[in-house]
């Protein structure tokens, strides 16, 4: 049985002190691993504020803004399926509160409060194998639920997948990715959330050690988005086709 805990503050000459911190406790049996973490954080209003309240000629009422407050629970479960594998799960919930939001007239000018809040809960699973020496193979996922939904930037699913092979002083690695669709954008600033496409990547690597020695350099050449999809982060952002780099990498 492990504990840990940490404890910090800050004082802030606009906003005054806050706390944070972070406390956790791992087990470990013949069950496997469970642990449970918890941490407090905050996010101060920043000189956004300050800038926007003068151009609303507001001043510097925006001192009167308080912190955002971000909780975060999990707990989790780690367990060795035999000699070769492993699996891990973890429940997780995210609360925010105090969040700011833009409080359009009337009256007149405009504003901000904190007025917002919102969570994100769900559950992440993995599996890693590694069948034979120097293979293996990990697959894992996520499914969030928001509320009020849509959050910015968090989609439902996530998936991912990855393999590496080292046979002599090659290497070969890939890996896949499967983020569902999304809204994008700032809920602190008047407008709905954009809507950006589910998007599935496939990358890959290969690279070849020139010395005997694990540690040395070692030529490789890697590709990103391999099947060429066309995906965006943001709105009229697309992301890089298919790409290639080669160089060398060298480890000390």
């Amino acid at each position: 049985m492990t504990p840990s805990a940490g404890l910090r503050y800050n004082d802030s000459r606009e906003f005054g002190g806050d706390w944070g911190g972070q406390a956790g406790l791992s087990v470990t049996g013949a069950f496997g691993e469970a642990s449970f973490r918890f941490a407090r954080a905050f996010n101060l209003p920043g000189v956004w504020t300050a800038a926007m309240y003068q151009g609303y000629g507001r001043g510097d009422q925006w001192k009167s803004l308080g912190p955002e407050r971000v909780k975060h629970l999990e707990v989790g479960l780690a367990r060795a399926l035999g000699a070769h594998a492993r699996v891990e799960t973890a429940f997780f919930r995210i609360d925010v509160e105090d969040a700011l939001r833009f409080v359009p007239p009337p009256p007149p000018p405009p504003a901000f409060a904190n007025v917002g809040s919102y969570r994100a809960q769900g559950i992440e699973l993995s599996l890693t194998i590694e069948p034979v020496h120097g293979f293996a193979i990990m697959a894992g996922g996520t499914y969030t639920k928001t509320r009020p939904d849509p959050i910015p930037f968090t989609p439902k699913f996530t998936v991912v997948s990855g393999a590496v092979l080292t046979h002599g002083r090659w290497r070969f690695s890939s890996d896949a990715q499967y983020v569902d669709k999304r809204f994008v954008g700032n809920l602190r600033y008047p407008g709905q959330p954009q809507e950006v496409d589910a998007y599935f990547l496939v990358n890959g690597r290969v690279a070849l050690r020139l010395t005997a020695r694990e540690r040395g350099p070692e030529l490789f050449v890697s590709g990103e988005n391999l099947t060429d999809i066309d995906y965006a982060f943001r709105p009229g952002y697309p992301m890089p086709g298919r790409s290639m780099l080669s160089g060398v990498a060298w480890a000390f």
